[in-house]
């Protein structure tokens, strides 16, 4: 039987095995209820990422409701500290727009960082 985090990395890779290759996502670790994080949670994924806006750390959990919490930070010395936002209850198929934006980031305008970027200036 899969456990909780292991069934959030699946889901992560059939919505968009593409995005965490983008983010650089790698360190893949699960971890069980009452483990890694303080606020209750049913189990979750932790992974390390590489994005223009956050390098670091990104913990998803599954809560009570049946629905997902992310949290962005880093991981250092055996323990979790949150540097960025968390934001609640988030659907599956949500789970990806979400951390595009936490770690890829956006301007004022709703352009994604990225998009802005002229690769070819300096050729």
């Amino acid at each position: 039987m899969e456990n909780v985090g292991q069934i959030i990395l699946s889901q992560l890779k059939t919505l968009s095995l593409n995005s965490l290759m983008a983010w650089g996502a790698q360190k893949f670790t699960t971890f069980n209820q009452g483990q890694l994080i303080t606020e209750p949670h049913i189990g979750g994924l932790m992974f390390k990422v590489h994005g223009l806006k956050h390098k670091g750390h990104v913990v998803i959990t599954l809560n009570g409701k049946d629905l997902y919490d992310l949290r962005i930070g880093k991981y250092t010395k055996h323990r979790f500290e949150q540097t960025g936002v968390t934001i609640k209850d988030l659907y599956a198929e949500d789970l990806i727009e979400a951390i595009d934006n936490q770690i890829e980031g956006y301007f004022e305008n709703g352009s994604k960082i990225y998009e802005n970027i002229d690769l070819f200036k300096n050729i």
